[in-house]
């Protein structure tokens, strides 16, 4: 079959969904698997903390529910949202859109002896 009468009057600029490219962020704190993670362009929270495994759980250390999330931008200014993952609805953290350099932190409670 010949393709191109078919495809002749497409423009291939406007007419072909073109996929969103992937992006990178970062995942770090009280996760088991801390680190880089090339998520897709519309990942959010959610999934960067499943891609790092989940919270981390020890004897004495566990997530403590305290998450911020640092985003560079021009001029070596950072926007910084911090969320409290125990007094906030997922629907409000869980949801919130990731962008390429990202970095999500979950920080730790250490339990003192």
């Amino acid at each position: 079959m010949v393709l191109w009468p078919l495809l002749r009057n497409v423009n291939m600029q406007t007419d072909l969904p073109l996929p969103k490219p992937d992006i990178e962020i970062t995942v770090a704190g009280a996760v088991r698997r801390p680190g880089r993670r090339v998520m897709g362009s519309d990942s959010n929270v959610a999934a960067a903390l499943l891609a790092a495994g989940g919270l981390m759980r020890s004897r004495r250390m566990w997530a403590s529910g305290v998450m911020t999330i640092r985003r560079p931008q021009p001029e070596r200014k950072v926007e910084v949202w911090q969320y409290d993952m125990s007094e906030q609805p997922v629907s409000e953290w869980g949801r919130f859109p990731l962008q390429a350099g990202d970095l999500v932190v979950l920080q730790w409670h250490i339990e003192e002896t």
